[in-house]
């Protein structure tokens, strides 16, 4: 009545075991890295069973609306503002709209298909269905592993097919046009740094001048959470500084002492600064550069690092290199940037030594 399990998480294995309720619900629990373990939680399942001591089989049963509280309660200690902010947003306004009312154990295959079916005719694209999706399965997952009476419908089932995402990035040419748009304004800094380290928005704004090694020539990215902020990966990282970035780095860093002598009788440790004061966004001005530039202006900032990226990768740099510079996954980088690089790639079949071939006369 009960059996073990294997999935592949990463480049990580785990053993959970499948049980049944009595009332047929089925039960699918993660238990850890060693067969053995599995087994013997399955054994002490039958046991239990055998014995007629249903108290292992005891779930909770509770609202989708309760539970996703306690899920969102738990999501804020272990994520970032910036992700917390996102699955607060799905959970609150979109998943407990709909599934709020139901038990978690009633939440079937059927009504999943009509919450597809009714967030695709409101507009909502393929891909944000999706990610609905994932935010759902992993509650349900959440559920069943403390205890809730659940099981994932979502599970197994067949994402949306959605278009292949396509990081869009400025050309050289586009670049010099923005760069020329923001000389010697205080968003110089801003875009030289998003186009020529490829900095995220958050680590940009929390940049700091000990962070910059002007004498070896690269910049740390770095995790400070007793300040409240953290890396996206929860990673630190270095990135060499590009000569035009020392450039226009050196040069605010001048003229920004001066500034501040105007307005503030203390310099800020922060690089990203307004009259010596730390910004909390950059949003609004790089649009109105990018307009001045003659540029499309959508997601103005994450086209900065994505250009970053394409520049490295068609210069031939590494996928995986890249991934370090970026802080980013290897899978990530591979399906946004592996496109740009095809002659760099094709080159590196011919690193492969001659093979000596005998042919037959028949070929």
């Amino acid at each position: 009545m009960a059996s073990v399990y294997k999935i592949k998480r990463g480049k990580g294995i785990r053993y959970g075991v499948t049980y049944y309720l009595p009332d047929g619900t089925r039960i699918r629990k993660i238990i850890g890295p060693k067969w053995h373990q599995a087994d013997e939680y399955r054994q002490k399942i039958e046991k239990e069973s055998r014995e007629g001591r249903f108290e292992v089989f005891t779930a909770k049963e509770i609202l989708f609306s309760e539970f996703a509280k306690e899920y969102l309660q738990a999501k804020k200690v272990k994520s970032t503002a910036k992700t917390y902010t996102t699955y607060f947003y799905w959970i609150d306004r979109i998943l407990v709209p709909y599934f709020g009312r139901y038990q978690l154990h009633h939440i079937t295959a059927a009504l999943l298909e009509s919450f597809i079916v009714e967030s695709r005719n409101r507009g909502v694209s393929p891909l944000t269905v999706n990610g609905y999706l994932r935010v759902l399965s992993a509650m349900l997952n959440q559920a069943v592993k403390l205890g809730y009476k659940a099981h994932n419908v979502v599970a197994g089932g067949k994402k949306l097919k959605a278009p292949e995402k396509e990081a869009r990035f400025l050309t050289y040419e586009d670049a010099a046009k923005l760069l020329q748009a923001v000389k010697y304004t205080r968003l110089w800094v801003v875009v030289g740094l998003g186009l020529l380290a490829g900095v995220r928005k958050g680590e940009l704004l929390n940049l700091k001048w000990r962070d910059i090694n002007f004498q070896n020539q690269f910049l740390r990215v770095m995790n400070r959470p007793d300040e409240g902020f953290q890396t996206k990966n929860y990673r630190n990282r270095s990135v060499g500084v590009h000569p035009d970035l020392k450039t226009i780095l050196i040069w605010w860093r001048d003229t920004r002492s001066a500034r501040v002598q105007l307005h503030k009788s203390d310099k800020s440790e922060y690089v990203v600064t307004y009259k010596g004061e730390r910004v909390a966004s950059v949003e609004r001005t790089l649009r109105s550069a990018y307009k001045k530039a003659g540029l499309r202006t959508e997601r103005p900032f994450h086209t900065l690092r994505h250009s970053f990226g394409a520049y490295l990768a068609m210069a031939g740099v590494s996928l995986y290199e890249i991934a370090k510079l970026m802080g980013h996954t290897f899978e990530q980088v591979t399906q946004l940037y592996a496109h740009l690089q095809p002659e760099h790639l094709h080159k590196q079949v011919g690193k492969i030594p001659p093979i000596s071939i005998k042919l037959s006369p028949r070929d």
